[in-house]
């Protein structure tokens, strides 16, 4: 349904916002439409125009429907084409992995996954976590003033993070400053291209820390990834780096954010 015609048949509102506008940033939640009575669904004109949910039926249905609602995405390095993706407007960048693939595809991949994220798995990251708050608070606590995002919820995920990935916990900003960024920038902004060349060194360092355990595997996360299997055949490294840079987004920006709040 078109722009025009959800405006005749009334069955949800037309919403003006641009949510990678800074106005939004700002006061999101005057825009929100989900304050609006009886407007599960609405439709937006911005970024070529696409619908959004916010009622939970709705939401849930989506969710369970990949038959009609899918996140595959391709992306054409030598065009810069995006087609699907879970982002609007699209990033520039090729998938991640599990987010943006489908049906059995998406399935085998969750299940490797999986194995690693058990609820006993992460009981086992509880003292590390507990010993890393500590520590970042320890660093705050002889001047009586912290930035709870700068100084706590923005390192603790991103440490825990290097730490089940296998990366060295020192680079934690090569990968969390970059995620961070594009997060916020906007894609048609004069910063946005510096955002991408970040994620590309970032990029770099994953790949290089696959090739490394690849030659001596240990019993980190990304040790697990290089040694598994999908249906007899081993995980390649493409692959392996999409999965990761999945994590990352989960574990480093995602938990910050959600903390943040």
């Amino acid at each position: 349904m078109s722009e025009t015609a959800a405006k005749t048949a009334g069955a949800c509102p037309v919403m003006h916002f641009d949510h990678e506008s800074p106005a939004y940033a700002k006061a999101w939640s005057a825009q929100d439409p989900a304050t609006k009575p009886g407007c599960p669904m609405a439709w937006n004109e911005h970024h070529g125009g696409f619908w959004f949910a916010t009622g939970y039926d709705e939401i849930t249905r989506i969710v369970r429907d990949p038959e009609v609602f899918t996140n595959g995405k391709e992306f054409d390095p030598a065009t810069g084409k995006v087609t699907g993706g879970l982002a609007i407007p699209p990033v520039p960048a090729p998938r991640v992995i599990p987010d943006e693939t489908d049906g059995e595809e998406w399935r085998s991949y969750r299940k490797l996954i999986n194995k690693a994220f058990t609820p006993k798995q992460a009981e086992a990251q509880r003292e590390l976590a507990r010993s890393f708050a500590t520590a970042l608070i320890d660093t705050r606590i002889e001047s009586g003033t912290i930035d709870l995002v700068q100084d706590l919820t923005s390192p603790l995920p991103a440490l825990i993070s290097m730490q089940v990935l296998g990366f060295e916990l020192a680079r934690w900003r090569d990968f969390a400053d970059p995620l961070h960024e594009l997060m916020y920038t906007v894609k048609s902004s004069p910063e946005y291209p510096a955002c991408i060349e970040k994620l590309g060194r970032m990029n770099g360092i994953i790949r290089d820390t696959i090739a490394a355990r690849r030659a001596a595997p240990g019993e980190d996360l990304i040790s697990h990834l290089v040694t598994s299997e999908i249906d007899g055949v081993p995980v390649d490294d493409e692959s392996i780096r999409q999965i990761i840079v999945n994590l990352l987004y989960g574990g480093v920006d995602t938990t910050t954010a959600l903390t943040a709040n």
